[in-house]
């Protein structure tokens, strides 16, 4: 890769797509062409063309490579190989010298479709932020991308969601009779013991759902909940039945 003094980062919103905006306009101006006759020499419309000169739109590799052939004189625009940044695969780069300072000048053509006008910067990984992050914040940042994602997102949740309203439902309503005569069968042989843990563990309950119940007592159902939900109860067969 040759020497350079500056390297102009040609993507939408950045200042090296403003700085290659106000070089097209000097060398067309130079060469005392229209926009309309620049226009039609790179087969671009003139208002690509208008906002390209002015910053407002970063131009494809493609498009901006045809604009300075047409503009620098034959043979000023060099290729410039690289690797990538993830170094998987080699990148092409443009050099020129630029006729107003004399320097080097590296071009890094960004722009992820013709006239792309987002940021290619915010595309790359802060520092101490991980691979995640970065991709929620782009996502974020792209308004199409995450009504799509949005979307696969909310119809791969919706059976999970749907369970979740049946569970809320069925935590909702009274218990059945069966369910409450299978309880009781259960009381009549249990000693005072287990029977005094119970009214405090419906006591709780009782706390938490009346929404009286503090950090750790909300905490403590939920540890209980799980165990509990996770412990398979014995077929009614194994009730013994009481005589009275």
């Amino acid at each position: 890769m040759s020497q350079v003094d500056e390297i102009w980062l040609v993507a939408g919103g950045e200042p090296g797509a403003e700085r290659f905006g106000q070089l097209v306009q000097l060398l067309r101006k130079e060469k005392r062409l229209s926009v309309e006759e620049l226009a039609t020499q790179a087969d671009l419309s003139v208002g690509t063309i208008r906002a390209i000169e002015q910053g407002r739109r970063a131009p494809s590799e493609e498009s901006g490579v045809r604009l300075l052939q047409l503009l620098l004189p034959l043979g000023s625009l060099s290729k410039e190989k690289a690797m990538s940044l993830d170094g998987e695969q080699i990148r092409i780069d443009y050099s020129f010298i630029d006729p107003q300072s004399g320097t080097r000048v590296l071009l890094q053509f960004r722009a992820k479709t013709a006239g792309d006008n987002r940021r290619w910067s915010i595309d790359k990984p802060r520092a101490g932020e991980s691979k995640a992050e970065a991709f929620i914040r782009e996502l974020w940042s792209d308004p199409k991308r995450r009504a799509e994602w949005q979307e696969t997102f909310s119809e791969g949740i919706r059976p999970t969601l749907a369970a979740l309203a049946d569970l809320r439902s069925w935590a909702a309503a009274p218990a059945s009779d069966a369910a409450f005569g299978r309880v009781m069968r259960r009381l009549a042989t249990t000693n005072g013991l287990r029977m005094e843990l119970l009214e405090n563990l419906l006591a709780l309950w009782h706390r938490v759902e009346s929404d009286t119940a503090g950090e750790w007592e909300r905490s403590l159902a939920s540890q209980m909940d799980t165990l509990l939900a996770g412990y398979y109860k014995f077929p009614d067969d194994d009730v013994p039945l009481t005589t009275e």
